[in-house]
């Protein structure tokens, strides 16, 4: 019998593995959790924006703070590819969500 690559169980060889539930159900969580996280980075978005605005930052400073938000997001997207490679796009995901997830509470404290 072969091994699946990285997963240390052993394939059965011309039988096809089947996991539980559709693919469709499958591809249908994934769209939904992504949608969920991107409209919460979409409401802090606008929070970095109000917050700016409540604690009156000069127009440099307002814009300092906005273009290192999308710099650090646009970094993490470009360094995050090496942490997938090496454990997997499902494990990535599972431990990316949460840290998405609290940053608002993190600036908001």
């Amino acid at each position: 019998m072969g091994e699946i690559s990285g997963v240390g169980r052993p394939a059965q060889l011309g039988k096809r593995m089947w996991s539980s539930g559709s693919m469709r159900a499958q591809i249908e969580t994934l769209i939904l959790a992504t949608s969920g996280v991107q409209l919460a980075n979409g409401f802090f978005n606008t929070l970095i924006s109000l917050r700016v605005v409540i604690e009156d930052f000069e127009a440099t400073m307002a814009g300092l703070v906005l273009s290192s938000y999308f710099a650090g997001f646009t970094l993490a997207a470009v360094r995050c590819e090496r942490i997938i490679e090496r454990v997997g796009h499902i494990r990535a995901y599972a431990a990316f969500a949460p840290s998405v997830s609290e940053s608002p509470k993190k600036t908001t404290e």
